[in-house]
């Protein structure tokens, strides 16, 4: 199947508030609820008897296959609540192949024919579930970096491009465009990290014509986001920042998710903190690329929110005054917070002008 097969995407409108661990209000997620509390279950120790680590990676093999099952064909809003639940799916399927052993050994089919046999079956059903992952999923491909899937996708890379596994090499390069396309700062990453397995596949791989045209597509992306952030990367490459730029946007978007679980506990001091060392770790790079742009935001508004439920309505209004200029996001619940913290500082007549701007547009909201 090609990477476009599913359904149109719908990108989540951005709001504020917790999207870390959403509710299970339908039969879907609570499914998927139960799935993944079994699925973390799953024993982390490898030194087992062979028979019991044999239970164990079909267990593996048999829970990876079922993300793919549970999340293929969603539409993008139950598909970006299922990838978002608890610790993450894409969290889950890293950690999974870590728990297998299977990207850990130099060679897979020194193992015998049926551990090989296996091994090579966990890594091409990680790869689909991935892929199932992020495809028409902006909130799955957001959390590709900091869920460490492109760093897994390298190591399948190195593990299995010399040992000639065209299968799920080609998978690699088909999971990596998923992972690529519509979301810019994952195509950067990858064209600063993946050219030398696209360059080796054409050696090792002289006549996979399917392969090649998965890696001609991934050519022609890298080219145009390089074009596109000559500059950037003129910046980053002069002052030795690239590897410090990348490992930034991990921290600060895992900085985001520990925020967004206080956020969900009440603990909102604690979370304004993880909030603003986030927009700390990118702050270096705001003026030189319109990448960080999406992630801001997100940071922003999630933050106005928090601050507004400590009192802290100056501060509110610093990220509400700019996220309100900001066109093509849902302003309903900033417009709400703004109004209140104008309210909460003495400028009623602003406040309230706010707020009949935010009855008009949701005449139905009896908190208004």
């Amino acid at each position: 199947q090609g990477i476009m097969s599913e359904s149109k995407e719908t990108k989540p409108e951005t709001q504020t508030g917790s999207t870390s661990a959403l509710p299970a209000t339908d039969s879907h997620i609570q499914l998927y609820s139960k799935f993944y509390t079994q699925a973390c279950l799953i024993p982390k120790d490898v030194k087992e008897a062979p028979e019991e680590m044999k239970k164990r990676d079909q267990r593996i093999l048999i829970t990876l296959e079922t993300i793919t099952k549970l999340i293929f064909g969603s539409d993008g809003k139950k598909k970006a609540r299922v990838v978002l639940y608890a610790g993450g799916a894409l969290e889950l399927i890293v950690a999974l192949v870590k728990r297998s052993g299977v990207l850990n050994v130099k060679n897979i089919d020194n193992n015998g024919s049926d551990q090989a046999e296996m091994s090579k079956k966990i890594i091409l059903s990680a790869l689909k579930s991935i892929k199932t992952c992020v495809l028409r999923n902006p909130a799955g491909r957001a959390r590709c970096r900091s869920s460490g899937a492109l760093g897994m996708i390298s190591n399948v890379f190195e593990l299995c491009m010399m040992e000639q596994h065209a299968t799920i090499v080609e998978e690699a390069f088909t999971t990596l465009a998923a992972m690529s396309l519509g979301d810019d700062l994952n195509a950067l990453e990858a064209s600063t990290e993946m050219k030398p397995f696209i360059k080796a596949s054409k050696e090792v791989f002289p006549n996979a014509s399917q392969m090649h045209q998965k890696t001609l597509y991934l050519d022609t992306l890298f080219a145009a986001i390089e074009k596109e952030q000559a500059s950037f990367i003129k910046y980053l490459k002069s002052d030795n920042s690239m590897a410090a730029f990348f490992k930034n946007i991990i921290e600060a978007e895992k900085n985001k998710m520990t925020a967004l679980h206080h956020v969900e506990d009440k603990k909102f001091s604690a979370a304004l903190q993880h909030f603003n060392h986030s927009i700390k770790l990118v702050a270096p790079f705001l003026d030189k690329t319109k990448l960080l742009d999406d992630i801001v935001m997100d940071i922003r508004s999630n933050r106005a929110s928090a601050n507004s439920e400590v009192g802290n309505s100056k501060m509110c209004l610093e990220d509400t005054n700019i996220l309100l200029n900001v066109d093509g996001i849902d302003k309903r619940e900033l417009l709400k917070i703004h109004g209140k913290a104008l309210i909460d500082l003495g400028r009623i007549e602003e406040g309230k002008e706010t707020l009949a701007k935010l009855r008009i547009m949701s005449p139905d909201d009896n908190e208004v």
